[in-house]
């Protein structure tokens, strides 16, 4: 396995701008292949109420969102408070680099 350099990538919480970025990111990685259906969502706002600024930690590297690993509670349910979900995603194109153990 080839190993990024652990300096020059930087991990942060999930800010506004990355929005963008992360929707694209989840098209690429969840797809019927890799989930039990395809992920897609519908705006920036639908995707901000799943996954609302500070609710992941993304990679970067320079200006390129190479990866994310995200958390949050599946539902709003009192019941589910203790259950938390945790998702984690690397572009194709950073993958294998060690940026998911990073994240982890």
């Amino acid at each position: 396995m080839l190993h990024i350099d652990r300096e020059t990538l930087f991990i942060r919480f999930s800010e506004f701008r990355d929005v963008r970025e992360l929707i694209m990111l989840d098209h690429l990685i969840w797809t019927e292949d890799t989930a039990p259906a395809a992920l897609s969502w519908r705006s920036s706002e639908d995707y901000l109420l799943h996954a609302p600024p500070g609710s992941q930690l993304v990679a970067v590297k320079g200006d390129t969102l190479c990866g994310y690993v995200g958390f949050g509670c599946p539902t709003g349910m009192k019941s589910n408070r203790h259950v938390y979900e945790i998702h984690i995603a690397v572009h194709p194109g950073w993958q294998r680099l060690g940026i998911g153990r990073s994240l982890i």
